[in-house]
């Protein structure tokens, strides 16, 4: 007989974890005197049985890939995948909304191109923060808000 903290160490996970694996009957346990008291057998069934490959990936082992979707207001207009170890994007998809991709991305007589998309992008970003004495004097009081 393991106790949680035991059978925790065990399987890698937290002693809470083993608390729910027991309440969801992935464990034999039973109690005595408050305190949980797991089967050895139970655990090493466990061990055996479970893939290392589920819950949340530890910082920095993340996907190396991810997906995302170009959007123009309310239209999708392609989809990308970026290589978080590249740092740039790898490919687009096939299907491609020209009717509504912003001007200078994707053209209807031009080809589809990773190149002219990533200059596309670089020239984009988010504006620096704009510091309150940079700003022109309100007028009224009542249209300025802080």
């Amino acid at each position: 007989m393991l106790t949680t903290k035991e059978a925790a160490e065990l399987l890698g996970i937290t002693p809470r974890r083993v608390q729910e694996l027991i309440k969801n009957g992935a464990l034999e346990a039973r109690k005595a005197s408050g305190v949980w008291l797991i089967d050895k057998d139970s655990v090493d069934t466990r061990l055996r049985s479970v893939t290392k490959t589920g819950g949340r990936p530890r910082r920095g082992h993340g996907k190396s890939e991810i997906a995302f979707t170009l959007m123009n207001r309310t239209y999708e207009v392609a989809q990308l995948v970026y290589s978080t170890s590249r740092k740039d994007f790898t490919h687009i998809g096939a299907d491609i909304d020209y009717a509504h991709a912003p001007i200078g991305v994707f053209g209807p007589n031009s080809p589809i191109s990773l190149d002219s998309f990533r200059i596309w992008w670089r020239g984009r970003g988010i504006p620096a923060r704009t510091h309150w004495a940079s700003l022109p004097a309100c007028r009224s009081r009542s249209r300025c808000s802080r």
